[in-house]
């Protein structure tokens, strides 16, 4: 499976975006590169958002529990 880029031409409408496989780019291997950095920082941000809820809601589920083991 290769690797294709929507492309957002520059003084165009949204219309005129097409999807380019990356060895036709070989003029914008700096803007891919930026791109994946920005794209790969994303998705671990992602990634640790949700390990911090659903840390939240282990911790929450517990107090529950503990609450209901202690009171009912």
């Amino acid at each position: 499976m290769k690797t294709s880029y929507r492309i957002q031409w520059k003084g165009f409408m949204v219309e005129s975006d097409t999807w380019e496989e990356r060895e036709n780019l070989g003029n914008a291997k700096e803007a891919i590169e930026e791109f994946e950095k920005e794209y790969r920082q994303d998705m671990e941000d992602v990634r640790k958002q949700k390990r911090e809820e659903g840390m939240f809601r282990r911790e929450e589920l517990l107090e529950r529990f503990m609450a209901k083991k202690l009171f009912g």
